[in-house]
């Protein structure tokens, strides 16, 4: 049932980017301690989590077969294959404005930009997807008050309809131009 899981999560991506970008092998553990990059897939029974990188090299990627999962399975996916969330891009500012008075301190580094993240000339990476699936919702959990927005588009930018939680997030056009940009 698990590598089911794992198949069909893997296999939704390379429908949505139309091709065969990605496959998998299943390991030995033992033998995944010599190998450079790898994903450990971990079964999660009660609820959609994050990704959160192992310190030996791997990278440990949750998946979860709740209905209400898929979306958080892909983005898990894409994280560990090494994307970075929209809302950290270093020219993020131009688009939107993060409201850290609505965040609590300890999580402000969440939202920090991050310019030493992949860069590229390419189409693909021009455009700023505001329902990306790797970018973060207007509303979070994360939030001091959590009626009022942590991410909000530039006044340029209002007539943008942004995903208001996680929940309504799925993989975009942009997502997958991205994605053949890098594996095609």
């Amino acid at each position: 049932m698990f590598f089911k899981l794992i198949y069909d999560t893997v296999d939704e991506l390379n429908k949505a980017a139309g091709g065969q970008y990605i496959q998998w092998t299943e390991v030995d553990e033992d033998d995944a301690i010599h190998i450079k990059r790898y994903i450990v897939f971990m079964l999660e029974k009660y609820e959609c989590e994050q990704t959160a990188p192992s310190d030996r090299g791997g990278f440990y990627l949750p998946l979860s077969n709740l209905p209400e999962c898929s979306a958080p399975n892909l983005r898990n996916l894409l994280t560990g294959l090494g994307f970075v969330y929209t809302h950290l891009r270093a020219d993020r500012d131009q688009f939107i404005d993060i409201h850290y008075d609505n965040i609590y301190d300890i999580n402000h580094q969440i939202y920090e930009r991050c310019f030493d993240c992949m860069q590229s000339n390419d189409t693909a990476f021009s455009v700023y997807d505001f329902n990306s699936i790797l970018h973060s919702p207007q509303f979070s959990y994360y939030a001091k008050n959590e009626s009022a927005p942590i991410i909000t588009p530039k006044p340029n930018w209002r007539n943008i309809e942004m995903d208001e939680s996680w929940n309504e997030k799925k993989l975009t056009e942009q997502d997958v131009l991205i994605f053949r940009a890098i594996y095609a």
